[in-house]
């Protein structure tokens, strides 16, 4: 349906009209008037109370008289979906009485001369004016007649155009030939009532005012619509191909024909996007003279899947039609499109990986979301379940290590700098919470991003996730994640064999009341694995004055007080004061998962039951010990813990 606004605009001609008076005239009841048959002219009648403005009462007749004419034509025309507003604008006022004329706009390219005032009567009882509009049917119709005439020309010649390029094979063109055509369609159609209501008394005079029926726009849709029906768009190559990272791919190719002699079909434009997975290729491509297009994939990002889909698809957004009239002649050309905006798929599938393939793809993603591309990097540790190094942790962390280092421009701080940054914690002495963090760890040995990993495992996978997270913020950057198979990976158990998750998790867990009281604990190595004969440093620091009882659970499932000990049983320590643990920690079988546990609080805590050993009490019960002494601190005004967890394993 289309939206036309019919406007009547007043212009002022400088001579004088007559203004009648004495025996009311017919044509203000009956409409007609024998100077003006209807079958020349449409009469308009217009009225107007008199006021003291006696120029504007006129012109007020005169803009009524206009509006009715508007309204005879609203009245025929509106319900076959012509004009569906309609706005009479008048001119300015006059300084004197006279003559008006107007336009009829009926669309922003089509105005209609020829309505004008021809009498205005003044009736003395009722005080009333009022004025006798006409419009000159021959003048009007000429000036649609022309508009039609064009309207209907530029559709034939298209649709002609379009049909003679289709059998030339110019596709492309012959699209653009029967969208221009459906442009005039609408337009043509919507003014062809107009035209007839105004010219129907002239039609029977002459036949040079008889125009043809409306066009039928199942005419172009059916001749497009047979035209798809007969294209073929085929792969011909880059399908089902198999792809590794870092090698050159093979590119995507279509080929489009038309009919059973398979004429190649050119300038048919197809978008190419990622239905799965995600790269950089050829967004958008053209058949070429001999049908073909070409798909180049210059680069995949690492995906989790085993393929990537890349889809191809037509667009005819060029030959759609847009208007502000809202036509639904239109809307029906390009929903017809659209249904032919025809879709194929290629896939692409990763070759048989390895877990060099699998972690290069967590750390591909990883570095595709980190912007600083050349940042200084350590990799702090790599815990199972989130909870503790795992014995195949080392392994992952080198491995993660290598793939940084041969895919990436990020720049891995050396080992030694993570001791240096050790040794700086210790000097400083005093520290803001969080110092032995993998954040912390990473800050101090000039690394501007720490990554840091977990691993869960199932039936016959093991699900890797990565965190690359801002050393000084401690914002996290990105994250990535990877489903490895077990038959990737070397046979090196993924928790310690002594783990028990029941009981270690108990011990992990910590209770604390008030916030004022922090204290952490933490060891010399970020990613919490010792190898026999390596010594472990421990410390521990607190926000506030406090005492605190540090227990060692071992290996071998023994819990040891090594703070305080026997050699000096003083356990208060400064707040804000790093304190390494005193005493030599060397790592001797047996190996497994081991845990620190430093328990906190403004009030002494007591000293365990158990048996000493080389100067060191091994707790009868550590879980009696944690019961006992949490129903102590949780009394106190204050009371805090925090844990930490180890492995340790046979010497390399």
């Amino acid at each position: 349906m289309s939206v036309k606004v019919l406007k009547v605009f007043t212009l002022l001609i400088l001579f004088s009209l007559e203004i009648f008076s004495g025996e009311k005239p017919a044509w203000i009841t009956t409409k007609r008037h024998p100077k003006y048959p209807e079958r020349l002219y449409i009469l308009g009648v217009g009225a107007a109370k008199k006021t003291k403005n006696k120029i504007e009462d006129i012109q007020k007749a005169n803009a009524d008289a206009f509006a009715d004419i508007a309204k005879q034509i609203r009245a025929t025309v509106v319900s076959k979906s012509v004009v569906e507003q309609l706005e009479v604008i008048t001119g300015k006022k006059a300084e004197s009485i006279e003559r008006a004329s107007a336009n009829l706009q009926v669309t922003s390219e089509i105005t209609i001369t020829g309505l004008r005032i021809v009498e205005v009567y003044f009736d003395d009882d009722d005080d009333i004016y009022y004025s006798l509009a006409v419009l000159e049917r021959e003048g009007a119709g000429a000036e649609l007649r022309d508009k039609l005439k064009r309207y209907l020309n530029i559709y034939q010649k298209n649709f002609d155009l379009g049909k003679k390029n289709i059998t030339e094979g110019n596709f492309y063109q012959a699209l653009l030939n029967f969208s221009e055509a459906l442009k005039n369609v609408p337009l043509y159609n919507d003014l062809l009532p107009f035209y007839r209501f105004i010219t129907r008394p002239l039609e029977e005079i002459s036949n040079e005012w008889r125009l043809g029926d409306a066009i039928l726009t199942s005419d172009v849709k059916a001749l497009v619509q047979d035209v798809f029906s007969k294209i073929k768009v085929e792969k011909v190559s880059g399908e089902e191909q198999d792809i590794a990272f870092n090698q050159p791919l093979e590119p995507l190719v279509l080929k489009v024909t038309y009919g059973d002699s398979a004429v190649a079909v050119s300038g048919l434009k197809f978008k190419f996007y990622f239905k799965n997975g995600r790269g950089k290729i050829t967004e958008t491509a053209v058949s070429d003279k001999s049908g073909v297009v070409k798909c180049e994939i210059y680069s995949l990002e690492p995906y989790q899947e085993n393929f990537y889909t890349i889809a191809a698809r037509v667009d005819l957004s060029e030959f759609k039609i847009k208007s502000e009239f809202g036509y639904s002649e239109y809307d029906d050309w390009n929903e017809l499109l659209e249904r032919n905006e025809v879709e194929l798929t290629f896939t692409l599938r990763k070759k048989t990986l390895t877990l060099d393939d699998k972690l290069r793809e967590a750390v591909l993603s990883l570095s595709s979301k980190v912007p600083d591309k050349t940042a200084r990097v350590m990799v702090a540790r790599i815990y199972y379940r989130d909870k503790l190094p795992g014995p195949i942790s080392p392994y992952i962390k080198q491995k993660l290590e290598m793939a940084i280092e041969s895919n990436t421009s990020f720049a891995l701080v050396s080992e030694e700098e993570v001791k240096d940054a050790i040794t700086k914690v210790y000097q400083v002495g005093y520290s803001i919470t969080g110092v032995g963090t993998p954040e912390s760890f990473a800050n101090l040995s000039g690394a501007k991003v720490v990554i840091v990993g977990s691993y869960w495992d199932s039936a016959d996978e093991v699900e890797f996730n990565l965190k690359a997270i801002d050393a000084g913020s401690r914002i996290v950057l990105a994250t990535s994640n990877v489903k490895i198979p077990k038959n990737l990976l070397p046979n090196i158990p993924l928790a310690p064999e002594n783990y028990n998750s029941k009981i270690d998790d108990e011990i992990l867990q910590t209770e604390s009341k008030g916030e004022e009281l922090q204290v952490e604990v933490w060891v010399d190595r970020p990613d919490g694995v010792y190898y026999e004969g390596d010594e472990i440093k421990i410390f521990v620091r607190a926000n506030r004055d406090c005492y605190i009882n540090l227990v060692y659970y071992d290996a071998e499932g023994n819990a040891i007080l090594v703070f305080p000990h026997k050699g000096n049983w003083e356990h208060k320590i400064e707040g804000n004061k790093i304190y390494k643990v005193p005493g030599d920690f060397v790592i001797k079988p047996p190996f497994g998962r081991e845990i620190l546990k430093v328990f906190a609080s403004d009030k002494p805590l007591p000293i365990p039951k158990g048996k000493t050993v080389a100067g060191l009490i091994v707790l009868d019960s550590i879980f009696d010990y944690m019961s006992n002494t949490r129903s102590i601190g949780l009394k106190s005004g204050r009371y805090a813990e925090n844990s930490i967890a180890l492995t340790t394993l046979p010497k390399k």
